[in-house]
Parts: C-alpha cells; sequence; structure tokens
C-alpha cells in the first residue's frame, strides 16, 4: 500500500490514549518490512515539529483546567466523614498537580508516547527533499489547483512531492482533515480534479479518508483503531 498522512493526522497522535498508540505500532511494523510504504515529504515534518507545542499547550490546558470540586452543604460539618473527604480532596489536588508536572516533563524531554512512536514512523519512511519542488507547488497555488488553502503554500509542496516520487501504478491513499483534498459535493470522497490528475499521471486510483481508523478498518483490520 501506498500511503501518505497528513501533518495534522501525525499531530492527533499526541491526543490518542496509550492503547491506541500501542494499535498504531503495528502500523510502524507495516512501514517496516515494506507492506506500507509510507511517504514523508520534508514539509510534513516540519510542520509537526513547527505544531507540535501549539497541540500540546492546548492538551496541557485541559489537563490543567481540571478541577477536583466537591460541593458539600454547611449542614454536613456535623459528620467526621466531611473531614475526611475534605483530606482526601486535598490529596486528589496534590496528584493533580503531580501530573501535571509529569506531563510537563515529558513534553519537554520529548519522551511523551506520542513522541516515541512519531520518531519511529518517521525512521521508518525515507524523507522526500522537497526544495526543488517549490517552484511547482508555488504555480500551483497561483492557478488555483487543489490541494491548498489560504496565501501560503503547504499542501501544494506535499502533492508535488508525491507526485514527483510515487511510481507508476502506485494506487494512493491519503489520510488527512483538510477538507481541499475531498470533492465538495462529497466531502468523503477524494476531490474529483487530485483523482483525474493522479490516474493521467500514474495510470492508478487515488483515496482519501478522514481518519486512519477508516483506512486500517477498510485494509488492516488487525490494527483497531477507535474513530477520530
Amino acid at each position: 500500500m501506498h500511503l501518505f498522512l497528513d501533518a495534522n493526522k501525525l499531530l492527533a497522535f499526541y491526543g490518542l490514549p496509550k492503547a491506541q498508540l500501542a494499535e498504531l505500532e503495528k502500523l510502524v511494523e507495516l512501514v517496516k518490512d515494506g507492506t506500507v510504504t509510507l511517504y514523508l515529504p520534508d514539509q510534513v515534518v516540519a510542520e509537526v515539529r513547527r505544531n507540535r507545542g501549539k497541540v500540546l499547550s492546548q492538551l496541557r490546558k485541559v489537563l490543567s483546567d481540571a478541577r477536583i470540586l466537591v460541593p458539600l452543604p454547611e449542614s454536613s460539618d456535623q459528620f467526621a466523614e466531611r473531614e475526611a473527604l475534605r483530606t482526601a480532596q486535598k490529596e486528589a489536588h496534590k496528584r493533580h498537580s503531580d501530573l501535571v508536572q509529569a506531563f510537563d516533563a515529558a513534553a519537554e524531554g520529548r519522551t511523551l508516547a506520542a513522541d516515541t512512536l512519531i520518531e519511529q514512523l518517521f525512521a521508518a519512511c525515507e524523507h522526500i527533499d522537497t526544495a526543488e519542488l517549490v517552484g511547482r507547488a508555488r504555480e500551483r497555488h497561483d492557478r488555483g489547483q487543489p490541494p491548498g488553502k489560504g496565501s501560503h503554500i503547504g499542501d501544494e509542496i506535499n502533492w508535488e512531492a508525491l507526485l514527483a516520487t510515487a511510481p507508476a501504478g502506485a494506487d494512493m491513499h491519503i489520510v488527512a482533515d483538510d477538507g481541499d483534498y475531498f470533492s465538495q459535493l462529497d466531502k468523503e470522497r477524494i476531490h474529483e480534479s487530485l483523482h483525474a490528475e493522479w490516474k493521467e499521471k500514474k495510470e492508478a486510483s487515488l483515496r482519501a479518508y478522514r481518519d486512519l481508523a477508516s483506512l486500517t478498518g477498510e485494509h488492516f483490520p488487525e490494527i483497531a483503531l477507535a474513530s477520530d
């Protein structure tokens, strides 16, 4: 299988629980043994590195803003159990503080489980140097050809990298959140012009998925992922 993961899908690993990350380790093995060819333009690597802090900041805020509160009526002060509950609540607050500190340390040391998984994936792939593709991507952007949005080029670079690297006859599978990869008529299908371009240049098919669970459920059911 020929596969491309958008940077946002890799960054989403940081929000997954341990069990889901363990399932994704099976994807690493599929890349290592050649069952899956994962295309990794350096543009994707740069996006992941650049936006990691933003994603972790959002996750940390949710974690640190969590509150452990047990509202009690004033009349409950006649019971000894109330004081025992207050003591337990203080201990819970301390444990919460310890948890936030552990998260901070792992984020700073790049030792989060998602960090390890992403680095394993990066190591298993052949990186695509996109320096010579920027001109093509800029021309694509100026002509209004998908994928792409806004004033900067990013998706255009990744698309040109796939066109330049994938061999003829390669059926490509794209997992992305960005709407510019998808049809305006059917939000679950690849954009018609992208499909036509791939078919013309590669003589192969092109599929798009909104999340990894959709891909693995169809092609690798041994990887048990929950839907995004």
